[in-house]
């Protein structure tokens, strides 16, 4: 999403993520330019170069031995939604066949993968929920985030779209690599993302971020120990 990160008109990265980093780096004492680069390099540089801060990476069991983890950023939701009352207990139950849909270069593709299920890949939320209608694909897998993102793009809203296997919940991190880089570094970011998180000047301004964009997004984004969540945390909801 662009309230996270994005380019602005002079080729600055802004966004929650992005000012969230500055603010790591600016407390590490480390100066460091900010750069956007595709997805397949992030990932290619950090796992073959040293010293290269990364963010934002989801933390998956099979990535867990690749990166040194700094600190968590957000955490998110996943499911696989469909147009039929059709559920399942879990991902490793539905039909092989049933064609799913995600976004491109996105983690959920692998896990989807793995689960017998072909992939469709979009370029945004919009088309995965068009797909959807359109029967090109027989599941979108995404956040509710998302697919409320999708859905007020598309003209066909998601008055029929529902939840058919709730399968996880996801956070995202700030990563260094491993290869060849100083174990003090690592202290050195950790420690600065500790100190970071718990100061007022954060606290203060990751709430006032969720209150801005729920006002003009109607979200229910909240931050929690020093994580912002974007989804309801509120059971009774």
């Amino acid at each position: 999403s662009g309230d996270f990160a994005k380019l602005n008109s002079r080729q600055e990265l802004v966004g929650y993520n992005a000012d969230l980093v500055r603010a790591l780096l600016l407390e590490a004492d480390v100066d460091a330019p900010l750069l956007a680069v595709p997805w397949q390099r992030l990932i290619r540089e950090s796992l073959q170069k040293p010293n290269v801060l990364a963010f934002t990476v989801a933390r998956t069991p099979e990535r867990e031995e690749l990166f040194h983890w700094i600190t968590p950023v957000t955490r998110n939701s996943y499911g696989l939604f469909g147009l039929d009352d059709e559920t399942w207990e879990k991902i490793d139950d539905i039909p092989k066949g049933k064609v799913t849909g995600t976004i491109k270069r996105d983690f959920r593709s692998d896990i989807a993968r793995k689960a017998g299920l072909p992939v469709v890949e979009f370029d945004s939320w919009r088309e995965v929920v068009d797909a959807l209608h359109q029967g090109d694909i027989d599941l979108a897998f995404a956040s509710p985030d998302a697919m409320d993102h999708g859905c007020r793009q598309s003209a066909a809203g998601c008055k029929n779209i529902q939840l058919a296997t709730r399968h996880s919940d996801v956070t995202t991190w700030v990563v260094l690599s491993k290869s060849g880089t100083d174990p003090a570094l690592v202290e050195k970011f950790t420690e600065a993302a500790s100190r970071l998180k718990q100061s007022e000047k954060y606290l203060q301004w990751a709430e006032r971020w969720a209150r801005d964009i729920n006002q003009r997004s109607n979200t229910r984004y909240s931050v929690r120990d020093g994580i912002m969540y974007l989804y309801s945390i509120d059971k009774t909801q």
